[in-house]
């Protein structure tokens, strides 16, 4: 199966990637060797197709990462101003997949669209989506063959509608057991992700938490934050100096991977239905997650494969249990990181998409 998979960056994402490369270095770089590069930098690693068989195919790229498709362009003759898009549907010609696996639906809906008036019903079009912009039901797009999410009731939303959609939790990367450790871990708790109180329910109260302990010096706490636009909300201007820039790929796994706890909190989209690409990054990397309360994917089990809360007082118990009993919590994350991490394998994850993206037509 020749799959083109297409996912969006973060714009604080080509900062980190570039600043750890040497300008001229960059500058010299052709698409492949760029490509090649991002690919081993492990960004949005829980949800990349990696086929398992020698026939099977799959070209994925950052589709508005500027540098990565001007590079493209340029080596493949299209013209100076061709848009992201342009680029995007020169790559599907070349490459003429048999399924699109499209991220990005709700960022750019003209998309689809498109491709449908240039290739018809020829191409299996699949988009993810974990987002309900408009009330509390998904974000549904008619024009896809089909529809995946990590959020169960919006797939059980779209197949009542009489929708193909599919269930598909994020995957754990087998070399992720590399950088596991054990119970040297030490970074006390981390968090990290994007802030917006339009878009997540708790975070604001988890996050002036986790700053108001950081500032009393007692643990050693992270809060990597990401903010739209770039902007220092109001609220946290007293903990600016507490806060530290958002980290991403590996990076964001070596970090996890020093720490004991991971806090995670989650969009308000999905109401109580709990899961996040966190939630498996945090587990898959040994550290022990501390997460809010709600119904789970199988096979998670509270008090044995992390820890919920409610609230901040119930997350101040909880975190001070974990510290305060680390040697037996970490046998227990390592535990859970090896039965999750089977349940949850990069095999299982490509088989489940190609299975589905197969019985569409």
């Amino acid at each position: 199966m020749n799959v083109y998979q297409n996912l969006h960056v973060y714009p604080s994402y080509p900062r980190q990637f570039e600043g750890e490369i040497c300008k001229s270095e960059l500058s010299e770089m052709n698409s492949v060797q760029l490509h090649k590069k991002i690919l081993a930098d492990g960004f949005y690693a829980p949800y990349v197709l990696v086929p398992v068989h020698a026939h099977d195919t799959n070209f994925f790229t950052l589709w508005d990462y500027r540098r990565l498709q001007r590079k493209w362009a340029k080596e493949h003759g299209l013209a100076n101003q061709a848009s992201m898009n342009d680029i995007r549907f020169a790559q599907i010609e070349k490459i003429k997949p048999d399924v699109i696996y499209d991220h990005s639906p709700f960022i750019d809906k003209s998309f689809i669209t498109e491709i449908r008036r240039r290739f018809g019903n020829r191409i299996t079009c699949l988009c993810w989506n974990a987002f309900a912009q408009n009330g509390s039901n998904p974000e549904t797009y008619p024009e896809y063959d089909g529809h995946i999410s990590l959020i169960k009731p919006f797939v059980k939303y779209w197949k009542s509608r009489n929708l193909h959609a599919l269930e598909l939790q994020p995957q754990i990367p087998s070399g992720w057991s590399s950088l596991a450790k054990n119970m040297d871990r030490p970074i006390d708790i981390l968090f990290y992700g994007q802030y917006s109180k339009s878009v997540f329910l708790e975070r604001d109260n988890i996050v002036i938490y986790l700053l108001e302990r950081k500032s009393k010096g007692n643990d050693n706490i992270k809060v990597c934050l990401d903010f739209p636009g770039n902007k220092l909300p109001e609220e946290l201007k007293t903990y600016q100096h507490l806060i530290e820039p958002p980290v991403f790929a590996n990076k964001l796994y070596n970090l996890i991977a020093d720490s004991k706890i991971v806090v995670n909190s989650y969009a308000k989209f999905a109401k109580n239905y709990k899961s996040n690409a966190r939630l498996f990054e945090s587990i898959g990397l040994g550290a022990r997650l501390v997460s809010e309360s709600g119904t789970y994917p199988r096979p998670f089990t509270d008090e044995l494969d992390y820890f919920s809360f409610s609230n901040t007082d119930e997350l101040d118990e909880v975190l001070n249990f974990v510290l305060g009993n680390w040697e037996r919590e970490s046998v227990k994350a390592q535990s859970t990181t090896h039965s999750i991490t089977d349940y949850f394998s990069q095999e299982r994850y490509w088989e489940t998409f190609k299975a589905f993206a197969a019985n569409i037509k």
